[in-house]
C-alpha cells in the first residue's frame, strides 16, 4: 500500500523541501523575564561554585560575576518585566515559571548554611506582583470567554426567533424587523 500526497504535493521530492519556520514577535517582557530566570540560576550556580572553592575544590568553572552584581541585575529585571500587564499567554509562561522558581527556592534554602541572595520579603513581593498580573490577564481572557457566549447565545436565540416568524410565511426581512423591534421594546421596558 502506498500513502497518497492529500495536499496536492507532487510526491517525494516534497520531502526535501525545509520546513517552515515559526516567526516569533520578539517581546521585551518577556524575554526580560527569561532574562531574571537565567540570572536566578546563575546566582545558584555562583553560590555552589562559592561553596566548593571554600570546601577546598579547585573548581576549574569560569567564575560568576559578584553575587552583588548578579541580584541587583535581577532585581532590576523583575521589577521591570514584572510591571507591565501579562497580554498573552505567552507572557503569562516566563512569569508563571519564574514565581514558581522563586517558590522552589524558598522551599529549598536553608537560611543557616545557604548565602541568602534576595531577601524573602522581596521574593514574596515579586512573585506577588508576578501572579497578580498572570491573574488579570487569566481573568480578562475569562471575561472575553463569557462575553463571546453571551454574544453566541444571543446570536443563537435571534436566528431561532427570526426562524420562528418566518414560519409565520413572512420575508427575512420583516421577521428580522420583527425580532429586532421586540428586542429593543424588551430593553425599553427593562430601563424604565
Amino acid at each position: 500500500m502506498t500513502a497518497t500526497p492529500i495536499d496536492g504535493s507532487a510526491g517525494p521530492q516534497d520531502a526535501k523541501m525545509p520546513a517552515p519556520v515559526l516567526e516569533i514577535e520578539p517581546d521585551e517582557t518577556i524575554a526580560g523575564l527569561y532574562r531574571a530566570i537565567a540570572l536566578r540560576h546563575l546566582m545558584h550556580y555562583a553560590q555552589a561554585r562559592d561553596s566548593a572553592v571554600r570546601a577546598g575544590d579547585n573548581f576549574d568553572h569560569p567564575p560568576a560575576p559578584s553575587m552583588i552584581e548578579l541580584v541587583d541585575q535581577y532585581i532590576a529585571l523583575v521589577e521591570q518585566h514584572s510591571a507591565p500587564a501579562i497580554e498573552s499567554a505567552r507572557a503569562a509562561i516566563p512569569a508563571i515559571e519564574l514565581a514558581t522558581l522563586i517558590a522552589f527556592d524558598l522551599l529549598l534554602t536553608n537560611r543557616l548554611t545557604d548565602f541568602i541572595t534576595v531577601g524573602p520579603e522581596s521574593d514574596a513581593a515579586m512573585q506577588m506582583r508576578l501572579l497578580v498580573n498572570v491573574s488579570a490577564w487569566a481573568n480578562g481572557v475569562a471575561m472575553k470567554e463569557v462575553v463571546d457566549r453571551c454574544m453566541v447565545k444571543t446570536v443563537r436565540e435571534t436566528v431561532a426567533a427570526i426562524e420562528t416568524e418566518r414560519d409565520k410565511g413572512v420575508s427575512l426581512e420583516a421577521a428580522f424587523d420583527a425580532v429586532m423591534a421586540r428586542r429593543r421594546s424588551g430593553r425599553a421596558e427593562a430601563a424604565q
